[in-house]
């Protein structure tokens, strides 16, 4: 291909050559009228009249028959399309957002909105459905709002701790403890264990092996919590034996274990990491049960918590 740039400089002065003289051969070959063809022709048309002042018609032959054929049958004119004029959502009024060509109330991960705009709440262990328009019962309840549970997660491990402390509401001078498990995606609860010669430890049986929070089978067997009630101590149990010690009939002495009864020992946290479970104790006053997580952190979720007071005609 023979440089454009010739070939537009030389097309004014090839009009003029043909039209007066047989310059460089100009009068006897046939040089082309560029404004005669098609605009998409011109770039052809530039370069046989560029070949044309250079050399013989002979040696243009290709590029006469290029411009002749792109005459007959011109290339389609590509015209862009226009540019793509994407408009922002139309301003919604405060609480609304824009869905679905619409504005919509902003509901909340535990609403779902109403035909009129307005948001409503899911009940208790409900959750909205995927676009937010009804709210379906969780299978295994809901401890976070909006989100359901997995099978034996915590909210329904504790109902299971509270319901079977509930079972032994007095205040005793000795423990009792169980072990909360999983079978077929349900908490149940194995068998009622008693202290026996040291009435501040029961050791209660646990029915497998495997802890569900460390990846044990929901369906066929695993550990959830080891649950366990604290002794509350009176002058008339001088004579009951915690941790090698009898506890004898001095006030000061049974308010101090009454107090500390209140909250997980050492031990209560030692072995609940060995099992790899989570702990629920029912405290020594019976006003609570608190909750001891695998991430170490503890909370009361039954009753509330009352101090144990200084003695009085109750421990003397």
């Amino acid at each position: 291909m023979r440089r454009l740039t010739m070939a537009a400089a030389v097309v004014g002065s090839i009009v003029g050559t043909a039209a007066y003289g047989h310059d460089h051969n100009a009068g006897e070959i046939g040089w082309p009228n560029c404004s005669f063809y098609p605009f998409e022709c011109l770039d052809l048309c530039y370069e046989l009249t560029s070949c044309l002042f250079e050399g013989e018609e002979i040696d243009c032959i290709s590029e006469r028959s290029s411009l002749e054929q792109c005459a007959a049958f011109p290339p389609p004119i590509i015209i862009p399309p226009p540019p793509v004029i994407i408009l922002p959502p139309p301003a919604c009024p405060a609480g609304q957002q824009f869905q679905e060509r619409e504005c919509q109330a902003e509901c909340g991960d535990d609403e779902v909105a109403g035909e009129d705009g307005s948001c409503t709440e899911c009940g208790e262990g409900e959750v909205p459905n995927h676009d937010g328009t009804a709210c379906f019962a969780c299978a295994h309840g809901e401890s976070v709002a909006g989100t359901c549970d997995p099978a034996c997660w915590r909210k329904a491990t504790d109902d299971a701790a509270v319901a079977a402390l509930g079972e032994y509401p007095a205040k005793k001078p000795f423990e009792r403890g169980v072990m909360i498990h999983c079978l077929n995606e349900k908490p149940e609860r194995h068998i009622w264990a008693t202290s026996t010669d040291n009435a501040c430890q029961v050791k209660p049986r646990p029915r497998y092996s495997e802890s569900c929070w460390e990846g044990g089978n929901k369906e066929t067997g695993c550990n959830l919590a080891l649950v366990h009630t604290h002794p509350w101590f009176t002058k008339a149990d001088a004579d009951a034996m915690c941790h090698g010690s009898p506890v004898g009939e001095d006030p000061d002495r049974i308010f101090r274990l009454n107090r500390e009864n209140m909250k997980f020992s050492w031990k209560d946290e030692s072995e609940t990491r060995q099992l790899g479970v989570e702990a629920h104790l029912g405290v020594s006053n019976r006003t609570c049960v608190k909750a001891f997580r695998r991430s170490g952190r503890k909370e009361t979720v039954s009753g509330t918590c009352v101090p144990v007071e200084p003695p009085n005609e109750e421990t003397q």
